[in-house]
């Protein structure tokens, strides 16, 4: 005889994350504005770690390794330095093999909906039978 035993199911553990949009700059770079630099890295996981980095400097935007022919060899596939500013003007992204991703604001949430009408009234009860004698 087979017996089946049920266990109750768990509720799931779910967490919201706020999603960043990215403009790409190619190449591009940011001067002085470095916060740390990670190796071994895809560009996904430089968006994560930029979106999640909180040691009280915010993250804006992250310069990545790209092959631009330069002859900068600070950087190396992989490589994903965290920036503190956004401002790429005179830093040259293609002698340093750079890209730079600018993390853009989440857009607003949409306007609340009107508030719904109240529902129709109710027609008041009919007069009294009026019976005169």
């Amino acid at each position: 005889m087979r017996i089946a035993v049920r266990t109750p199911l768990r509720p799931m553990q779910v967490k919201v994350v706020k999603m960043a949009t990215w403009n790409r700059i190619t190449p591009g770079c940011v001067d002085n504005q470095n916060i740390i630099k990670y190796t071994g890295k895809s560009v996904d996981q430089c968006k994560a770690l930029c979106i999640s980095h909180g040691t009280g400097i915010e993250c804006l935007g992250f310069e990545y390794y790209e092959n631009h022919g330069g002859a900068g060899t600070q950087y190396q596939p992989g490589d994903c330095q965290l920036n503190s500013g956004t401002n790429t003007g005179g830093c040259p992204g293609d002698v340093h093999n750079l890209d730079f991703y600018v993390r853009l604001p989440p857009s607003p949430p949409p306007p609340p909906s009107p508030p719904s009408p109240p529902p129709p009234s109710s027609p008041p009860p009919p007069p009294p039978d009026i019976v005169i004698t």
